[in-house]
């Protein structure tokens, strides 16, 4: 195999299951896109039929999966946008960039992505998606890790006749542990080890097929209620930075900021997520040997009267086309 020649392309398309040319890729680290159908076989009664009915038949297909992705400092807008709807791009000073993602349509929003995978003899098998829509993003990050981002896609299908888009690359930096902070309401959390999971999930109605349409389902519409979880890996040092808002069921406002290397001037390359009306789950500290004492602290986020529930700021070089 030599150099390794997988990959993972993917592009915006006008109209949602209307296949378009991918042109842009990134590098990602585990995938599970799949072709997903239902079949059903004829019990037709027989003489001398011992096994089931030849007629088998592909009754309906779809297909999805979920992607694995070091989050980088470039082309990663298109997922963010994808996933929550609307984005307000500025261009704030030479060739920076702030795009702001909050909640808007999903109606007509999809894109087309690809993968490639290369088989033992160096050549590329494409495998492509057309009307993939982003279901969830799931974002997390281990001690001593990379910020990473879980992306789960439905699409109307899996085709292998597409051909393959050949790959181009930037060179954009990952985001590390040691760039990121939560901050709740404003102040920094001193004693957050870990975020095992931030995960916002859009409910699509995925099971839209109707007959005269070849078993293909039409496009999955957003239905209430969408939903946002998530779970902090804590020291236990006080009261005050989890037990007390869990004890009161307070509201509180949660930012997950990560800054990586300055772009020009004081801007500096940044991916922000912030949950306006999250609520801690629990729990309460446990002894249970001599060591300090960690918890796993669960969180849910809801509707906030006046601000997005979600919010992501995405600072890069990209443009306004992400």
């Amino acid at each position: 195999m030599g150099d390794i020649s997988h990959s993972f392309g993917f592009k915006e398309e006008s109209t949602w299951g209307t296949a378009v040319v991918v042109d842009k890729w990134v590098e990602f680290t585990s995938e599970t896109l799949e072709r997903r159908q239902n079949t059903a076989v004829s019990n037709g009664i027989k003489a001398g039929r011992r096994y089931g009915g030849s007629g088998r038949r592909i009754t309906r297909q779809d297909a999805g999966g979920t992607v694995n992705f070091e989050v980088a400092t470039n082309k990663f807008g298109t997922f963010f946008k994808q996933l929550l709807g609307s984005v307000s791009s500025v261009n704030t000073v030479g060739t920076v960039w702030t795009h702001t993602f909050t909640p808007g349509t999903l109606t007509g929003k999809s894109m087309t992505i690809q993968k490639g995978i290369e088989k033992p003899d160096g050549t590329v098998a494409p495998f492509t998606y057309p009307g993939a829509k982003v279901v969830s993003l799931d974002f997390s990050n281990d001690q001593d890790g990379l910020l990473m981002m879980a992306a789960e896609f439905t699409a109307k299908q899996e085709l292998t006749a597409t051909a393959l888009a050949a790959p181009t690359y930037t060179t954009p930096t990952v985001f590390s542990y040691s760039e990121g902070t939560l901050k709740k309401g404003g102040v920094t959390m001193a004693s957050v080890r870990s975020v095992p999971s931030l995960k916002i999930m859009n409910n699509l109605l995925d099971e839209r097929y109707f007959l005269g349409s070849t078993g293909l389902k039409a496009e999955p519409l957003n239905v209430p209620f969408d939903t946002i979880s998530g779970a902090l890996d804590v020291e236990f040092q006080n009261t005050t930075d989890t037990y007390d808002a869990f004890a009161a069921d307070t509201q509180l406002i949660l930012v997950l900021l990560y800054e990586g290397a300055i772009i020009e001037g004081a801007h500096k390359f940044t991916v922000q997520i912030t949950l306006n009306n999250v609520r801690f789950e629990g729990e309460t500290p446990k002894v249970s040997g001599p060591e300090l004492v960690y918890q796993n602290v669960p969180f849910v986020g809801l509707d906030h009267a006046t601000l997005s529930a979600a919010e992501i700021i995405y600072k890069t070089t990209d443009n306004a086309s992400l």
